[in-house]
């Protein structure tokens, strides 16, 4: 326990651990697929896409770029609750990847 940290603050970090948590277990479970190759998303694209989002839901204009994307987010960090639905995204699709990948897979053994 630390000292000024009340369980309320604790929550959304315990939440953070557990996903990572589970972002590791699909790491170690997940199947190669030459089916399932698509194109690369480039990390920077999604946090410009992320920054942009929140900007519009302000009402503000969008106009963050790849070229300064990391000062954006220096001065607009993202919150822990937003990290937890961009890994939780991220779960998501594994899970969906997976499920694909198993009826494809008992597809085949009928």
């Amino acid at each position: 326990d630390v000292a000024g940290i009340t369980d309320a603050v604790r929550k959304p970090q315990l939440c953070l651990i557990e996903l990572s948590n589970l972002l590791s277990h699909y790491g170690k479970v997940i199947v190669a697929d030459v089916e399932l190759t698509q194109k690369l998303i480039v990390a920077e694209d999604i946090l410009v896409t992320i920054a942009n989002s929140r900007l519009e839901k302000e009402g503000k204009p969008a106009t963050v770029e790849a070229q300064n994307v990391q000062d954006w987010y220096i001065n607009n960090p993202i919150s822990v609750e937003q990290t937890i639905e961009l890994i939780s995204a991220t779960i998501y699709a594994l899970s969906y990847r997976q499920d694909n990948q198993e009826k494809r897979r008992a597809a085949v053994t009928e």
